[in-house]
């Protein structure tokens, strides 16, 4: 097999970012803020930093988790799903990164059955 005929299977992984966010249906829910956990996979090159060991080359995942953090502070949303849709379509914008899976979990949601968390993953070329 030739080297262009390799399939690039690269990914960064962000395992439990914790983001306090309003998110929920009902008002009452939104008024208060609840962690959040963020799960996210880019896939991207990492050949060009794995052999230059330069930071340049390759996609920084602390400005990716400010970035994310941010955008999950910034309002109070309704669904995971929107959320999640919101952060992919953010990561997406960094150069190099040719797909993303974003999972956002809310743990203990105000269901009357005793589940531990609820979550959405999603993946966006």
């Amino acid at each position: 097999m030739r080297n262009e005929d390799k399939v690039m299977s690269d990914a960064i992984k962000i395992s439990e970012l914790i983001v306090d966010a309003r998110i929920g249906v009902s008002d009452e829910e939104r008024a208060v803020t609840r962690p959040l956990r963020i799960d996210i996979s880019m896939t991207t090159d990492t050949s060009a930093a794995g052999q230059s060991d330069d930071l340049e080359e390759t996609v920084g995942y602390d400005v990716v988790v400010v970035a994310v953090a941010d955008l999950v502070r910034a309002r109070a949303r309704k669904l995971l799903e929107h959320l999640a849709e919101e952060i992919a379509a953010l990561i997406l914008t960094f150069d190099g990164v040719s797909s993303v899976t974003v999972e956002v979990e809310k743990g203990n949601p105000p269901i009357e059955e005793n589940i531990r968390a609820v979550s959405v993953r999603i993946t966006r070329p």
